[in-house]
């Protein structure tokens, strides 16, 4: 899928949980920092949404699937009409000028927002004008937030930071509990019904169960190379944005020498890494479409960003 101008144009990718519908961020070097709305079937642009102005690194769509929120380096949070494309809102106002990431609560009326060292929510059933300021926000880390997560049925938070901890919030701003294990940075997280992966420095993925309980530890990537994703100033092995897990599908970025990434996937129905793509060039995101069998990442061809698409089964 074709569209997104060169440079570093795709920061991010996100799947519709029963459409197909695929959904890419825009970066700002060589992007023109818009989202765009893809019909998987047809390999056709359905909207460009435009409002922001820097790259776009957080992507989620509201429990009923039909809206979209973006987060965007600007500072801002756009909501938009999946359907139609219209901007319904946008949010504005924290005292960091960056927003990594967005998640929604279990019910659609608020999204979450990590920026700097805090988290940050907002009300989305009120009018535009009445929600340019958070309704809370909390420190939840010493350190810049890397991302977030949402439990899909309670509503609780996970945040990584810059250390091998992983925090679990409540929608509230209390600390409930913190998961353990990882020896180095924990770099990105992702839910998957009543579980969370994460992928660490330390070259592990681990799963989690939401109460606390490591359930397994996956390696096999990551052997011998230099960490190569520098993600403002914070160095990395793996993208904020280099998990995706749906049913038996976990699929990580892994960087390489010379911004190369290898797209690893991992089928939990037998245990085993079943895919390693070759060279995908400077990608950002990937994403596991409805059907739970082809894997999505963006890749640089011929000095224009374009979505490849895997079939992995």
């Amino acid at each position: 899928m074709d569209g997104h101008p060169g440079g570093f144009a795709v920061a991010t990718l996100l799947a519709h949980p029963y459409l197909p519908i695929l959904i890419s961020g825009s970066g700002y070097v060589g992007g023109d920092c818009a989202v765009r709305v893809w019909d998987v079937e047809t390999r056709t642009l359905l909207h460009k949404l435009e409002g922001h102005r820097s790259t776009v690194w957080g992507l989620s769509l509201s429990p009923d699937g039909k809206r979209l929120a973006s987060a965007s380096f600007d500072g801002s949070v756009c909501i938009w009409d999946l359907e139609t494309g219209e901007r319904q809102l946008t949010l504005e106002y924290t005292d960091s000028y960056s927003m990594f990431n967005v998640i929604w609560n279990t019910s659609g009326t608020q999204v979450a927002v990590c920026s700097s060292n805090k988290v940050y929510i907002y009300d989305t059933t009120k009018k535009a004008k009445e929600i340019q300021r958070p309704i809370r926000h909390w420190k939840a880390s010493v350190g810049t937030l890397r991302t977030i997560a949402s439990h899909p049925t309670e509503d609780l938070i996970a945040t990584v930071c810059g250390s091998g901890t992983i925090s679990i919030w409540s929608w509230k701003g209390e600390l409930i509990r913190k998961l353990e294990g990882h020896t180095q940075q924990v770099c990105a997280i992702v839910p998957n019904g009543v579980f969370l992966a994460s992928v660490s420095n330390d070259k592990t993925v681990r799963i989690w169960s939401w109460t606390g309980e490591c359930i397994r530890v996956l390696d096999g990537f990551g052997q011998s190379y230099e960490s190569s994703c520098k993600c403002h100033g914070c160095e990395s092995s793996f993208a904020r944005n280099s998990l995706a897990w749906r049913d038996d599908t976990l699929v990580v970025i892994e960087d390489e020498i010379e911004s190369d990434r290898t797209v690893h996937v991992w089928d939990t129905s037998t245990d085993k890494w079943s895919y390693s793509s070759g060279k995908t060039g400077s990608s950002c995101g990937v994403a596991v479409l409805a059907d739970g069998r082809v894997v999505c990442g963006a890749t640089k061809s011929m000095g224009e960003e374009k979505i490849a698409v895997w079939k992995t089964k």
